[in-house]
This record gives C-alpha cells, structure tokens and sequence, in this order.
C-alpha cells in the first residue's frame, strides 16, 4: 500500500518564511530546507502524515525536499502562480 499526499505550496514557503522570521529575517538555505525536513520528519511520526507533503531526494548533504529547494532557489522550474504565491 502506498500513500501519496499532495504538496502543498503555501504551507511550504509559509514555513520557510517562518523560519527566516525566527532567526532574524535571514536564513541559510541549506538550514532552512534541513529544518523542513526535520520538521515533516517529526510530524510524520507523530501524526501520521508530513507538513509540506514534499518529495524528498538524496543529496549529498542528505535529503532535501526538491519542491521546498525549488521554493528556496526561487528556480525557474516554479510557473508564474507559484512564483507570485511565493513572492506574496
């Protein structure tokens, strides 16, 4: 059995947003996208399911969710809405 959840991109840019915030408006991204995924990690152990619903990839620093790298990057792989949701 396999179960797929739906990335939700608000809640994504909304907690790097929230992170940014918590340590003084600036944010390293490569801590900000490594505390998402501890943050789903957790979640997803407590309640059963993730907070952004990301994908995650190996890299070579580990796993990083490649819709919130995306988000991070500001990359061109995002479509006007997403960018405009973000920028927001």
């Amino acid at each position: 059995m396999c179960i797929h959840f739906n990335f939700d991109l608000k809640k994504a840019a909304q907690s790097l947003n929230c992170l940014a915030k918590k340590s003084g408006g600036r944010i390293n991204k490569m801590k900000a996208i490594k505390l998402i995924y501890f943050a789903d990690r957790y979640y997803l152990r407590k309640y059963g399911r993730p907070v952004a619903n990301d994908e995650y990839v190996a890299m070579g620093y580990g796993p990083v969710g490649s819709k919130t790298k995306d988000i991070a990057e500001n990359t061109s792989f995002l479509d006007t809405i997403e960018t405009d949701i973000i920028n927001n």
